[in-house]
């Protein structure tokens, strides 16, 4: 019997609960498209919205774009959701708004959604409050290639930082059909090929003179200036440190790529507009413990146990995000479930369990990535990530 491994990355975050959130309608989102059968040439279409719940002004009214030449879709009002799974912090909500299209033929199509306004109040864009919200995903239908779907990202694109403490995000994406992902940095757009007005990367000096930090000095070890990177093959964001407290918003590109008789071919992106909320905080980090990468044999059981703890002994609540959790078949399971706040103490630890009965069939070539994320109960958020 020959047989094959399943490779398995592992990557940890560390946040504390966020404690308050503002804004006056959209604060970020992302489109998505899902090939209804891959012998014709409809796709499900979704946008990903969210939006801030004490504003008045609902989800709707804006321009989809099919990218092939058909009638502009107006989108319905929509109310919010609040999907248990998302775990959103307070006044953020969701919306998920799904239509279906068919394309003309096979070709390379860019869907756009365009919806008036921006949250105010956004530090590193000006006039945020009258700057439309624009997202675009780019699919590439051809018959040579194979069956195309674009990106799951299971992390919402809301996440909280703290000043003076290393931010890491990563929105734990993974490509159904089984393509690489790569990614990279772009600045957010108000309209198509149109960036908006004013933008700055979070970590520009203004932001760290405004509150007096010194800038050569403002990482966290105060050891250097502070730095926002992406990882081009994880995906994971860091921000070494945040300056000022308020409202960043940046955008990301997770593009697709296929290797075809050795070549590795372009199938379209998906660009992600997200929304990151740094406060002064009081508040020291949570701690996560796990396993490091690790290969399995198909058909073995993977199982272990993730562990938190908290300096200040706060109760902790630690979830994991990962395409092995909706795998069809065998799904891998994460108890107790629900995942709930759990006690700590000196000597005492929070728990989860990840079980994985694996088979052949959940071999491909890239490995599966698994990222924890542990959220305690302090009075303030603090965030911090291990890959």
């Amino acid at each position: 019997m020959v047989s094959r491994a399943i490779r398995v990355f592992v990557g940890m975050v560390f946040l504390s609960l966020p404690v308050s959130v503002w804004a006056t309608h959209i604060r970020a989102g992302q489109i998505t498209l899902k090939r209804v059968d891959c012998a014709a040439l409809t796709f499900d279409v979704t946008i990903h919205m969210y939006t801030d719940t004490g504003s008045p002004i609902r989800f709707g009214d804006g321009e989809l774009r099919f990218g092939d030449g058909s009638p502009v879709h107006i989108t319905p009002e929509r109310s919010n959701s609040f999907p248990p799974e998302l775990n959103l912090p307070q006044d953020v909500g969701f919306v998920a708004y799904t239509v279906q299209h068919t394309f003309p033929g096979p070709g390379s199509y860019i869907i756009s959604y365009l919806e008036a306004n921006r949250n105010e109040g956004v530090l590193n864009i000006a006039n945020s409050v009258n700057t439309t919200f624009y997202i675009e995903t780019q699919i590439i239908i051809d018959p040579f290639l194979g069956c195309s779907n674009t990106p799951v990202l299971l992390v919402p694109p809301i996440d909280k930082a703290c000043t003076s403490v290393a931010f890491f995000h990563n929105p734990g994406a993974y490509d159904p059909d089984g393509d690489s992902l790569s990614y990279e940095f772009t600045i957010p757009k108000k309209d198509k090929g149109s960036n908006v007005i004013g933008y700055l990367d979070p970590n520009t000096k203004t932001f760290y003179d405004r509150i007096g930090l010194n800038y050569g000095t403002a990482n966290e070890a105060g050891t250097g200036s502070p730095t926002f990177i992406i990882n081009p093959i994880t995906g994971t964001i860091t921000w070494d440190a945040p300056g000022a407290p308020g409202e960043y918003n940046i955008a990301f590109k997770i593009i697709e790529w296929r290797k075809i008789n050795g070549i590795w071919i372009n199938q379209g992106y998906v660009i992600r507009d997200m929304q990151i909320i740094v406060e002064d905080c009081m508040n020291q980090r949570p701690e996560l413990e796990v396993p490091s990468d690790f290969c399995v044999v198909a058909g073995d059981t993977v199982t272990f146990d993730v562990f938190g703890t908290d300096p200040d002994f706060d109760s902790v609540k630690i979830e994991a995000f990962s395409q092995i959790f909706s795998i069809n078949p065998s799904p891998a399971t994460f108890t107790p479930a629900p995942v709930e706040f759990q006690h700590t103490a000196p000597g005492i630890k929070a728990s989860q369990t990840l079980t994985w009965n694996t088979t052949c069939d959940h071999i491909k070539d890239q490995p599966y990535q698994i990222n924890f994320k542990i959220t305690d109960k302090g009075r303030r958020p603090s965030c911090s990530l291990r890959q």
